[in-house]
């Protein structure tokens, strides 16, 4: 319904009527939400109309409390920016990217944006310049949308550097944490795949074992691994050669 709406009307009252008379002649039931300053919640997210949470925050950590406050999913459509431009638009590539791997650990989502004077500003639009924007499109490609590892649901939050679908689906994220090795605990008697996914690099080390139970992953030392296990019986959906 706005952006910043707070910069135009605080008042809820202002809102209702003319998001009514929006999503009442909307025949196609389009996304309908509100976006306000930063960290501002608008008062009627709680209302019918509103088919998800709109957020400009840069504490992407607190998605899944959104989530869980308000019953909706949440995207976080501004938290900050890469570039070079001062307080907002002042991220580096390895930030931007991490926010984005948060959010998704978190259930949510983000929307990527960059801000690099002369070149390119957020609200004027054209080519991504610098560093995150291939890498928030491979964390896309290779997680949200793998057609031959693809999710099985919705990814619920564990912990913050952990989510999960059911028993079939974990994604394990450690940002700027230098990991070599990490021990998993899966549930009993299910067997499981595991890739270890370096998030800046954008490569996939496939484990050629099957696991189960409690086990140890080990790589090369590095910043910004995440792991991907998936059940057995999961990834052979989509394996011609399985018997299964």
């Amino acid at each position: 319904m706005a952006n910043e709406y707070d910069l135009i009307s605080e008042n809820e009252s202002y809102w209702e009527p003319l998001a009514a008379a929006v999503a009442d002649t909307d025949p196609y039931g389009r996304l309908h939400s509100i976006h306000g300053r930063p960290n501002v919640h608008y008062p009627g997210w709680d209302n019918s109309w509103v088919t998800h949470i709109s957020i400009q925050s840069p504490t992407v950590a607190s998605i899944d409390a959104w989530r869980d406050r308000y019953k909706k999913p949440v995207i976080d459509d501004e938290y900050e920016y890469e570039g070079n431009v001062r307080g907002w638009g002042s991220l580096t590539g390895q930030e931007a990217t991490e926010r984005a791997w948060i959010a998704t650990i978190e259930g949510g989502y983000v929307t990527h944006g960059e801000a690099h004077s002369p070149y390119s500003f957020f609200w004027k639009g054209g080519t991504p310049q610098r560093e995150s924007f291939s890498r928030v499109s491979w964390l896309s490609d290779e997680v949200l949308n793998n057609d031959a590892k693809p999710l099985p649901g919705g990814l619920e939050s564990i912990d913050p550097r952990a989510a999960h679908v059911g028993e079939d689906y974990y994604l394990y994220y450690y940002g700027s944490e230098r990991t070599s090795e990490k021990t998993y605990s899966m549930p009993e008697g299910r067997e499981y795949r595991v890739d270890v996914l370096d998030t800046w690099n954008m490569t996939v080390t496939e484990m050629e074992s099957s696991y189960s139970g409690t086990f140890a992953i080990s790589w090369p030392e590095n910043e910004y691994i995440a792991v991907r296990v998936y059940s057995i019986a999961l990834a052979s959906v989509d394996d011609p050669e399985s018997d299964n």
